[in-house]
Formats: structure tokens, C-alpha cells, sequence
């Protein structure tokens, strides 16, 4: 019979906008992958879209709302076997320390309370959204689910710490690892394997890209956006906006040892949005770790035949980050 696949389009209220879930079957294993978002209007779209009670299987993506939101629903009303990683379970375990780690972190920095107070929001609707523990079984301990399923999946952090991508040939589920013109921000993070630091994104985003390249060849199923052109230009738009957003970084941060001032300089129109503001921060030291250590991406670009996609001008300013990266040294304490 093959693989089929139909996708479901649902509304979300988050800023990436819409999410598509994916309904497979394999030679008559059903298999969902993501769930939605904990919404009225998502329960009904897929009440109505997909038959739950024929579900096998339900593979989560990564651990955003968007993507495991329904999966109390979808557990209490189909008997399929729910599986994600062992880093989201322990994000679900370990939620309090996370958010005291955080809140610590950013006042470290010296970004003021109101940052801080969103944080709260966020972290409260967020602990409302976590699955019961029994709705779901982890991914690495079910082999012999994979195997029944024809999956075999890679980890490919950065977004978040536990971005899944799911490989059913022809196919390849990438969640949020692959967005059509989207810089989708690495968020701030406390480690998870480590519970005591910073999750650094920039080296698992190095980390991740060969592992991405080596799926070039297979059709691509984003959870945003309804394609990408391929994988090597997805990357090397991604590569780009780093280099770009990096350029106009530097100078602020060779004239300010001020974070606070910096997000503020940079991004005037969102200092009475605290959430986006978060994200900023989250950007900007994801970048702060890129100028520190350009040669990690530098590298992993040459080794998979990349940097002939890059303009010159994007070469020469790898170049000034070789060069300039001591001055960038303070960072190294701060953050």
C-alpha cells in the first residue's frame, strides 16, 4: 500500500501562525504527528478531521504548545500509543527549576522585573498545558514501536533542546527545525542533561546541520508554512539572517556592555511586550555565542560543501569574526 499522507491545518494563538499536523498511514499503521494546540477550535478541527479511534501511534515534535497541547485529549479519546523524547519529559519534570533558572539568569544580565513577570505568565499557562505522565511513553525506550512503524527519527536541537525530525520514506517530518523565510528564534533555556547552566543552541544548531543535509532527497513535511525549497536553502537562508542580524549586533555590543540597553536600542517597538522581548534576548545570545565562536559554523558550513551557497560579502564578515571575537571576550563572563 506505501505511505499516504494528509495534512490538517489548525489555528493557533502563538506568533508563528498556523500548524500543520500530519496524518499517516503505513501500510495501514495510522500515525499522527503532533498533536496542536490546547484550543477549542483545534479539538474540533481534528474531532472532526481524524478518526481517533483508528490511531496507532502520535509522535511529538518538540515540546511547544502547538505541537504536544492535545495530547491529554487525544490520549483520553483514541488508544494510540503517544511517544516523545526523554528531554521533553524531563522539561515536564523539571519545570520549577527551569523557570527559577531563568528568572535568575535574565536578572543576572540586568534585564527589570516586567521581563521577569512575563515570564510567569508564560511558565503558569504553560504547567496548565503539560500532559499527565501516563498519557505518554518515551521515544528511545519503544524501538520496537519504530520498527512496527517504519520510523526511525533524528535529534536535531536548537529551536528547543529536544527537536525531533521523523523519517518515513519518502518523507520527513521537521517540526520547527526547517520554516520556509522564518528565522525561528533558539529560545533561552536552561540545559536540561545538566539542570546547573544555559542551554547553548548555537553549538546544537552546528551540531544539527549535517544531520539535516544527510535528509536532502526526501520531501519535506514542515510543521509551519506548507514547503521549503530544499533543505541546503533553507540552511543557507537561515545562515544568512545569522551573519546579517550578527553585523548589526556587533556594533552594539563593542559600544554597550549593556544587554538590557542593547535589546533596547535594537528593538524599540516591542519594549511594552515583554514575551517578545524575551525572545530578543534569546536572540541575541544566541548570536553572542556565534561571534564568540565562528568557526564552529564556519566549519561545519565547509565540511558539508556549504559556503559556496554564501555571498562574499557574507565570507568577509566570518572574516571580521575571526578577527574581532577577543573583544567579544567580556561576554564570556556574562553570559
Amino acid at each position: 500500500m506505501g505511505v499516504h499522507v494528509k495534512s490538517h491545518t489548525l489555528p493557533t494563538p502563538y506568533l508563528v501562525g498556523d500548524i500543520h499536523l500530519y496524518e499517516v498511514d503505513n501500510n495501514d499503521t495510522k500515525i499522527l504527528i503532533d498533536t496542536g494546540p490546547p484550543t477549542k477550535e483545534a479539538v474540533e478541527i481534528i474531532t472532526a478531521g481524524i478518526e481517533l479511534d483508528k490511531l496507532d501511534y502520535v509522535l511529538i515534535t518538540h515540546c511547544h504548545h502547538d505541537h504536544f497541547g492535545l495530547v491529554d485529549f487525544i490520549s483520553e479519546h483514541s488508544n494510540a500509543k503517544i511517544l516523545l523524547s526523554k528531554i521533553d519529559k524531563k522539561l515536564f519534570s523539571n519545570q520549577e527549576i527551569k523557570f527559577s533558572f531563568l528568572v535568575h539568569y535574565l536578572q543576572k544580565l540586568g534585564f527589570e522585573e516586567t521581563v521577569t513577570r512575563s515570564l510567569k505568565f508564560h511558565h503558569d499557562s504553560y504547567q496548565e498545558a503539560l500532559p499527565d505522565q501516563k498519557s505518554f511513553s518515551c521515544l528511545e525506550d519503544n524501538p520496537k514501536d519504530l520498527e512496527e512503524m517504519e520510523v526511525s527519527y533524528l535529534s536535531c536541537p536548537s529551536h528547543t533542546q529536544s527537536d525531533i525530525v521523523y523519517i518515513l520514506e519518502p518523507y520527513v517530518f521537521t517540526g520547527d527545525t526547517l520554516l520556509r523565510d522564518i528565522f525561528q528564534t533558539p529560545l533561552l533555556d536552561l540545559d536540561l542533561q545538566t539542570l546547573d547552566s544555559r542551554f547553548n543552541n548555537y553549538q546544537a544548531y552546528c551540531e544539527s546541520i549535517g544531520k539535516l543535509l544527510s535528509l536532502s532527497g526526501l520531501e519535506v513535511k514542515p510543521a509551519h508554512r506548507e514547503f521549503i525549497e530544499s533543505i541546503q536553502a533553507q540552511i543557507t537562508f537561515y545562515v544568512s539572517k545569522m551573519l546579517d542580524r550578527s553585523q548589526l549586533l556587533y556594533s552594539h555590543l563593542i559600544a554597550s556592555k549593556s544587554l538590557p540597553k542593547i535589546v533596547g536600542h535594537l528593538f524599540p517597538e516591542i519594549q511594552k511586550d515583554p514575551f517578545r522581548i524575551f525572545i530578543k534576548i534569546s536572540e541575541v545570545l544566541f548570536l553572542i555565542d556565534f561571534m564568540l565562536e565562528p568557526e564552529l559554523l564556519f566549519d561545519r558550513l565547509r565540511e558539508n560543501s556549504m559556503l559556496k551557497f554564501l555571498e562574499e560579502s557574507q565570507i568577509q564578515l566570518f572574516d571580521l569574526f575571526f578577527q574581532e571575537k577577543t573583544r567579544l571576550d567580556i561576554y564570556k563572563e556574562l553570559i
